[in-house]
């Protein structure tokens, strides 16, 4: 999936500051990715999901999930392929 929650999370998002205050846009979000891991859970090994997106959550089980993370000058395709 490339993106799901990105019209939640538009190019001029800032995360939060330690004030932060969940949304119900963020809530829904996390229940989506809640429902995308118990079903890849339930059906390993025979499928594998692969997302793309800007949200991070602080739940432990999606943190557990990441596999890398494209932020502060690190990208999906190196600048250094480009030349």
């Amino acid at each position: 999936f490339d993106q799901p929650t990105q019209i939640h999370y538009p190019k001029n998002y800032q995360e939060g500051n330690g004030n932060f205050i969940q949304s119900e846009d963020e809530k829904a979000d996390e229940k989506m990715f809640e429902f995308i891991l118990s079903i890849t859970k339930s059906l390993f090994p025979n499928l594998q999901v692969i997302v793309t997106d800007h949200a991070n959550f602080s739940n432990q089980n999606f943190q557990e999930c990441i596999v890398e993370e494209w932020r502060n000058g690190k990208k999906l395709v190196p600048v250094e392929w480009l030349v």
